[in-house]
């Protein structure tokens, strides 16, 4: 389904994914989210969400091991 009302196909899914990503945009401020670019190496991406799950987890409350 068009929301976009725009009679060519091509710019129709440019500005429906411009819309897209400007949506994520405001949830990344909305909701403090972690963007990852997913240029970057797989490598490179691995590191980034390690560092920002290590930083989002810090001071957490950790539970003893059963015996």
């Amino acid at each position: 389904m068009d929301h976009t009302h725009i009679d060519d196909t091509e710019e129709s899914f440019r500005v429906f994914q411009r819309s897209v990503i400007d949506e994520y945009d405001r949830m990344v401020d909305e909701f403090g989210l972690v963007v990852i670019d997913a240029r970057r190496s797989i490598e490179d991406q691995q590191v980034q969400m390690r560092e920002a799950v290590a930083q989002a987890l810090a001071g957490a409350p950790t539970m003893e091991p059963r015996a």
